[in-house]
């Protein structure tokens, strides 16, 4: 989904951190989100108490508080377990180790083709032409003439997108093909559930947990503010990751990452000091690594989330 909005909020108040909205009010799903994370990650179950009350809170720092508490008392014994260390990592390191090509992973071999933009204004001018004579023959002839009109025109726009901005065209075919494809809720689950099982491994709480369709994101899950630090930016650049590196190790690209890119170079820039573009770049294929590990590390458990 998911330093991943504008700009830093307010300490305690959750934020939408893989889609490009933010919240400022209690989340709907924290109990939901909460349970999921307990039911599978735990070692010991919760008592109907204990999960009664991390349900009840509502800020970052109590929620800390609070699964630190039952870390310590053996019960949350994965939640911030994960040790990572920052290095540089190269692309040509990035594609050994992991197999992946960082290209594909972060979607930019998935743009529509010559073939597929041929192929979708054949289908959008026989269709219009069709329409647009179906409309004439059944329609009174002033209604049937403008309607006509107007339906003869879908092509004309569709041309005038692919001439003026060929680049939106592209991405609106991918995104259709890619909704029509095979698989695309499982994507989107998988996606998810990346960010929420990384975030908990490295002590990030999720805010909210939802899996809805939000136009062009395939986003859902929210963590709350983050606070600039370095040490924050790299777990958040990790989970960010995460949901592109959870799709690919199942269908061997991702398409639900630019949204999570968008925003996580926001909080590169945002960050204090800034990250300069090399060191994006760089800390971009270390997460990449870094999530591609933990996920492997951890397969059994993301396969059931």
């Amino acid at each position: 989904m998911a330093a991943f909005v504008s700009g830093w909020c307010q300490p305690g108040k959750p934020v939408q951190t893989f889609t490009s909205q933010s919240r400022s009010t209690r989340p709907r799903h924290q109990t939901q989100a909460f349970r999921t994370q307990s039911r599978l990650y735990m070692t010991s179950s919760l008592t109907d108490t204990e999960l009664k009350t991390i349900s009840s809170l509502t800020s970052r720092k109590s929620y800390l508080d609070a699964f630190e508490s039952l870390k310590s008392q053996g019960k949350l014994k994965r939640w911030n377990s994960y040790p990572i260390m920052v290095r540089n990592v190269t692309e040509s390191e990035l594609k050994l180790i992991t197999k992946m090509d960082f290209k594909a992973l972060i979607g930019q071999n998935q743009a529509a083709s010559g073939t597929d933009i041929r192929n979708a204004f054949l289908i959008v001018l026989f269709t219009s032409s069709f329409l647009a004579v179906l409309a004439a023959a059944i329609l009174p002839p002033d209604l049937g003439y403008f309607a006509s009109y107007l339906i003869g025109g879908i092509s004309i726009v569709f041309v005038g997108i692919g001439s003026s901005n060929p680049a939106l065209l592209s991405a609106i075919l991918s995104k259709v093909s890619s909704r029509a494809r095979k698989g695309y809720k499982e994507r989107v689950i998988r996606h998810e559930a990346a960010h929420l099982l990384v975030a908990y491994l490295l002590g990030l709480p999720i805010a909210e947990m939802e899996l809805v369709s939000r136009g062009a994101s395939m986003n859902a899950v929210s963590l709350y503010d983050v606070d600039g630090s370095r040490a924050e930016i790299d777990k958040v650049s990790v989970v960010s990751l995460a949901g592109a590196v959870g799709e690919f190790l199942e269908f061997g690209f991702a398409e639900g990452i630019n949204a999570d890119l968008d925003q996580l170079q926001r909080i590169f820039i945002r960050a204090n000091p800034p990250l300069k573009q090399k060191e994006i770049e760089s800390q971009t294929r270390w997460a990449a690594m870094q999530a591609f590990t933990i996920l492997r590390t951890y397969k059994a458990v993301f396969d059931q989330l």
